[in-house]
């Protein structure tokens, strides 16, 4: 049964099994009506509203045919889009294609437009691009607004016309007042970058938003790029950016959902990685590759490695540059993949062919260093000048360093730290706190605290975590600057909160301690714990030290784990101790010679003198005195005070050298005049036994009681006091 609106403004024709009691498109009254008195017009409509409803696409179909043998244009031409389609119909693009040509003859704008369509693209027809162009302007000459927005497309192509960007401006702006909303956001784009009429960002962000508010998802996309970077005349708003990144994103558009996820990544949101991570996966499963970049980034963030690292071989396979050139650091450094020196190149390579700058650096690292490759520093020179003249601070950086050096370059000081400079002020903060590691180290350059701290404080002021730390270094002990322990903590602080495990270590000491700040070892105990976890053996051994005192067991395990990694020779050193003592573990001379070696090995000092103390008295090892010697030599030329003991004691008994006194008398004054305990007790035997020296007893007391008042283990403050006792006690 078909009915219609007695309510003629309206004109809703409908179909059911009986009348409904009002039209659902006015609220009017409906009528009984025959099919044989509906018009081409009405068959139309009843199809269009069909196919818009989602409903039967047959039945659209079959009222569409009803249409076009009616005449009705509107509907001959969309039955066209049906079979071009497959749309209630099997697909016949031939067929499509003369059906627009027939309604294109009678002057049906949007037919002739769909027929220059089809001939553009080549669907049911042969490509004619001329052919294509001539029916987009018959079309727009006569104010079809979708005709219009093509013929711009022609025009800014070079489509089947010269290439014109001031007719496709023209065109574009045509199509806007016509409401069409790709020439909406065509002609936006135009008056933003000045092509083809003169630059109006803010008339842009105006025809933006007009082409947003009717729902047009590129336009919703620019106006949240607008408001999140506050072109176009507006100001920066993350709110109101991730309102319209979300429309468009509901649409499906990929880059919007990209954007949004960024946003959230980058901390411009609230919500972290966890609420990037939705949209980034939207973004990247549509093939998106600098979202599945990111998304590598979000899920490291959430320390799922393997999916991340996955993604990030995604990203590369798409040529995007940046995921190659990180994929070859991956395989540079053995992050997460094993360290593979050919696929480092290979995908460093692959970065520079997909355009990528980062690459270019990165490959030239590789001839400096001459890994992958042959070393070649005028070849690093060349990948370095290249990459810093498409403006990639990193080539600059890296070029500046060659200058300071005199690698692959006459050395010129002042260029290198221009160049690094300007790193620095294009972005690189680690260039800044790089130079500042060079002016404390003389690498390159005149060794200057006060350059180094300057340095330091530049990039630290900028954000750069590592700068953070190393001017809250040098504010606490001195170094460069005057002592303020409460600055270095504010400063230890802030990249602290960036997650900045240098950071969180220094902090988290100062608060246990209260170092510039009250204490509060629960936080400052968060704070290493979390740094521990991220694999800082520093913290590791901070709470190794933390638990020393109320949990041994817990503390020998902290120290251990800080052991296990192999960067920390201190751990191994306290172990030793731990296990020379007992304390905490039950005495174990082996292992504590165990211990000591790998400490000593990586030249920590107070392990090199407890190792020569365990092999000349024999404890856990084969005693040997040359052996002894060598490791007391080596802690003392690293300026290890309680060695000079060692040392006296070797030269004056003749362990792994000649016996010399005068060279034992000048070790002991050297570790007593240093403020090592332990030496002074052996200046005061000499003292009170006339050994080496003239006896004198009061000589003997003097340094015997600065003996007992420095910091000693419980055995040795035993013997001073037996000592102080007796020279103390009337005769």
């Amino acid at each position: 049964m078909y009915y219609r609106c007695l309510n003629h403004k309206c004109g809703f024709v409908g179909e059911g099994e009986s009348v409904p009691t009002q039209c659902p498109s006015c609220g009017g009254v409906l009528e009984a009506c025959e099919a044989d008195t509906l018009s081409g017009a009405d068959w139309t409509r009843m199809g269009i509203e069909t196919l818009d409803a989602g409903e039967n696409a047959q039945k659209a179909y079959a009222c569409l045919q009803q249409a076009a043998i009616a005449g009705d244009l509107c509907g001959m031409n969309n039955l066209g889009w049906c079979l071009e389609t497959g749309t209630g119909v099997e697909c016949d693009k031939r067929q499509a294609v003369w059906i627009y040509e027939q309604v294109a003859e009678q002057g049906y704008l949007p037919g002739c437009t769909n027929l220059g369509f089809c001939k553009e693209h080549g669907i049911g027809t042969a490509v004619d691009r001329k052919g294509a162009a001539a029916c987009y302007r018959y079309a727009a000459e006569r104010g079809f607004g979708r005709a219009q927005c093509l013929l711009g497309l022609c025009y800014s192509n070079g489509v089947g016309v010269e290439n014109d960007p001031k007719q496709a401006a023209h065109w574009f702006h045509r199509a806007a007042e016509q409401d069409n909303l790709e020439g909406m956001t065509h002609w936006a784009w135009c008056l933003e970058n000045g092509c083809g009429v003169q630059a109006n960002a803010q008339a842009a962000g105006v025809w933006y938003e007009r082409a947003a508010a009717k729902g047009n998802a590129f336009a919703q996309r620019c106006v949240g790029v607008n408001y999140r970077f506050g072109e176009c005349g507006v100001k920066p708003d993350a709110k109101e950016a991730a309102c319209w990144f979300r429309l468009a994103a509901e649409q499906g558009d990929r880059i919007a959902r990209y954007q949004l996820g960024l946003m959230y990544l980058l901390q411009e949101l609230p919500g972290g990685a966890a609420a990037a991570r939705p949209y980034l996966e939207q973004a990247a499963e549509q093939g998106l590759p600098q979202a599945m970049f990111r998304l590598h980034e979000c899920l490291m963030a959430l320390h799922e490695v393997e999916p991340a690292m996955e993604w990030l071989q995604r990203a590369a396979q798409a040529d995007y540059a940046d995921a190659q050139s990180r994929l070859g650091y991956c395989y540079d450094v053995g992050f997460h993949v094993p360290i593979d020196e050919k696929k480092m190149i290979y995908w460093y390579r692959r970065s520079i062919a997909s355009n990528g700058i980062h690459g270019i650096s990165n490959l030239g690292l590789c001839y400096k260093s001459g890994r992958g490759v042959e070393k070649d520093y005028k070849k690093a020179v060349e990948l370095f000048e290249h990459a810093a003249e498409l403006g990639d601070p990193h080539g600059m950086e890296n070029l500046g360093d060659c200058y300071l050096t005199g690698e692959g370059v006459p050395r010129d000081v002042e260029r290198g730290v221009a160049l690094i400079t300007q790193a620095f002020e294009k972005g690189l903060l680690s260039a800044g706190n790089n130079l500042g590691y060079d002016y404390e180290n003389g690498i390159g350059v005149q060794k200057s605290m006060p350059d180094a701290v300057k340095w330091y404080r530049r990039a630290a002021e900028r954000g750069n975590a590592s700068a953070q730390c190393n001017l809250g270094s040098c504010l606490e002990h001195g170094t460069g600057v005057a002592v303020d322990v409460e600055q270095a903590v504010r400063w230890y602080r802030k990249a602290a909160e960036q997650g900045h495990v240098r950071g969180l270590c220094a902090y988290g000491r100062c608060l246990v301690y209260g170092i510039g700040c009250p204490v509060d070892v629960k936080a400052g105990r968060e704070r290493l714990t979390r740094a521990a976890l991220l694999g800082s053996s520093a913290a590791m051994c901070e709470l190794g030290t933390l638990c020393a005192k109320t949990d041994a067991e817990q503390s020998v395990a902290w120290y251990e784990k800080a052991a296990e990694k192999g960067d920390c020779p201190t751990a191994d050193s306290i172990l030793g101790d731990m296990y020379r003592l007992g304390a905490g573990v039950p005495r174990n001379y082996r292992k504590a010679v165990e211990h000591y070696q790998k400490a000593a090995h990586a030249a920590d000092a107070q392990a090199q003198y407890q190792l020569g103390q365990m092999l000349e008295n024999g404890w856990g090892v084969q005693a040997d005195g040359d052996r002894a010697y060598q490791y007391y030599e080596m802690a003392y030329q690293a300026g290890y005070k309680a060695a000079c003991r060692a040392m006296g004691r070797c030269a004056e008994h003749g362990i792994g050298r000649p016996k010399n006194g005068r060279h034992a008398l000048a070790y002991y004054r050297e570790g007593a005049q240093a403020g090592d305990g332990m030496s002074m007790y052996e200046l005061a035997q000499c003292y009170y036994q006339g050994r080496l020296v003239k006896k004198s007893k009061k000589q003997a007391e003097i340094w015997c009681e600065r003996a007992w008042n420095t910091a000693l283990e419980s055995g040795q403050r035993a013997e001073i006091t037996e000592l102080l006792r007796m020279l103390t006690q009337k005769e």
